[in-house]
């Protein structure tokens, strides 16, 4: 199963504020990938790290650059 993170964790791995998260996640040109769960909200990892490095959905990148996440 694929590890889940909270906008706090992103947070965290981010080394941002919650805030800003938040902002990442509603914007227009690159948004951050987030997966809504009930009433939650959870990131999974291998798109935390696509989107920390590549700026990119995970299933939007490359074969190389999936080998780097």
């Amino acid at each position: 199963m694929n590890t889940l993170f909270t906008k706090r964790e992103v947070a965290k791995i981010f080394n941002v504020s919650y805030h800003t998260i938040k902002r990442l996640m509603s914007d227009q040109v690159v948004p951050l990938f987030y997966l809504r769960i009930g009433g939650s909200i959870r990131c999974e990892k291998k798109d935390v790290v696509a989107y920390k490095y590549f700026r990119k959905k995970y299933t939007q990148l490359n074969t190389t650059q999936r080998c780097e996440v």
